[in-house]
């Protein structure tokens, strides 16, 4: 049903009467033969068809070993075997067709005639006739006046897919509200966010307020929580792209939809959230500490964090073959991250060869940007200089700081969607 949505030309079946009686499994070729009147070719592999089943199909092939041996009109199959075979005298009764060719076949080949059989057909002059048949096929190919439909179709120079903005508000209007309803989807992308912040909020409950020297690690220690949480949280994301792996592979395939269709949808289904949920928990985090600086700016902060953590772990789960991977590479490098943050260990104080990860260390932006709206406007006095000045980030514009963050979003979802549409993720 699903590949018969896009109207194909030709529809391959494997073995499509499996599990039915042969009532069902007649019903079922009927309405497949059907097909064929509006220009879809069929072919399939089948089990054990009934003699009505048989003869819906036009034409046979037979393999032994890789070897045809035969390929013709079904109708002349077992004349053809017949004719071919010195045996077959004692299998004709109480065979329909198809048993008595698979019967006859079978048998060759268990007692080594399977490849005399398969030299019985190329000697043949039916194969003479196929060949002559698809000699005239070929050289008639640009002789053939084709109506507009097939003309169509042959001047295609992409695949056929659903127009990205379709597919998108198909998928946004469907699978996001399922989403959005399944407590499944929801518990782990909300409830971990809300505990982990009431726990942070009632630790260092009216702290943020007290610019005290013994008070200041206690309020930069949150702030470093708040962008460092999101990062690790991302492995929540991880299933989300593993678990629907195969999924996704078969509805690309289809032509259903772009992969970058797929991946805007996703980021709809997890940002738009996203912001509600972080919303919510900044305020009372903000609120209930009593931080200093713009409530607007630690959100954005904190959101812009799980943004990219997000992302990140949609990448990691695009280029990992299964959950395991993803979920013990995603927490490694997430610790790296966090040396160069400049708060476990001071931008200044890194050495020289290790500076430059400090500048492809996502958080160590948006924390940057929260110790600068937190103790812009009053610096306090730390360790003969001030706090800013103390872990290098008294120059720094916290919007700007936000922007770099906001950068990473871009690299890693570009990185996920070529990862993606390169990887085919099957094989055979």
């Amino acid at each position: 049903g699903i590949a018969l949505v896009t109207n194909p030309r030709v529809l391959f079946l494997d073995e499509p009467t499996s599990g039915l009686d042969s009532y069902t499994a007649n019903e079922v070729m009927t309405v497949v033969k059907g097909l064929d009147s509006s220009g879809v070719t069929i072919c399939a592999t089948i089990h054990s068809p009934s003699q009505y089943t048989f003869h819906l199909f036009d034409r046979l092939i037979m393999l032994v070993r890789g070897q045809v041996v035969y390929f013709g009109p079904t109708r002349e199959a077992t004349a053809f075997a017949i004719s071919n075979s010195p045996r077959v005298k004692e299998m004709t009764k109480g065979y329909n067709d198809a048993e008595f060719l698979v019967d006859l076949v079978t048998e060759a080949d268990r007692q080594g005639m399977g490849a005399g059989i398969a030299d019985a057909y190329q000697k043949s002059s039916l194969r003479e006739q196929n060949e002559t048949i698809l000699e005239k096929y070929i050289s008639s190919a640009h002789q053939v006046t084709l109506n507009a439909d097939i003309q169509a179709e042959l001047a295609t120079k992409s695949s056929t897919v659903t127009p990205w903005y379709w597919g998108l508000r198909t998928l946004i209007k469907y699978r996001t509200p399922k989403n959005w309803t399944d407590p499944n989807f929801l518990g782990p992308r909300i409830g971990d966010k809300i505990l982990i912040g009431l726990l942070i909020m009632t630790l260092y409950l009216g702290k943020g307020d007290n610019f005290a020297q013994d008070n200041l690690i206690n309020i930069a220690s949150v702030l470093f929580l708040m962008v460092v949480l999101p990062a690790f949280g991302a492995s929540t994301y991880v299933p989300s792209l593993v678990s629907e792996r195969a999924l996704f592979v078969r509805e690309r395939n289809d032509g259903l939809y772009y992969t970058v269709t797929y991946l805007l949808a996703k980021m709809c289904d997890e940002l738009v959230l996203g912001a509600l949920a972080t919303c919510g928990v900044t305020a009372f985090v903000y609120f209930g500490i009593q931080l200093q600086g713009e409530w607007v700016c630690f959100w954005i902060g904190y959101y812009v964090s799980l943004c990219v953590g997000i992302v990140l772990a949609y990448f990691v789960a695009s280029i990992s073959p299964n959950m395991d991977v993803a979920n013990a590479l995603l927490p490694l490098y997430c610790i790296t991250l966090m040396f160069f943050m400049g708060f476990l260990f001071r931008l200044q104080d890194i050495p020289p060869w290790w500076y430059w990860y400090s500048f492809i260390s996502f958080p160590k932006y948006t924390f940057g940007a929260l110790m600068a709206n937190q103790f812009g406007e009053v610096d306090p006095p730390f360790n003969d200089t001030t706090f800013l000045e103390y872990y290098g980030l008294d120059t720094i514009d916290k919007w700007t700081y936000i922007g770099y963050a906001a950068l990473f979003f871009i690299f890693f979802f570009l990185s996920t969607l070529a990862v993606m549409s390169l990887r085919t993720y099957q094989s055979r």
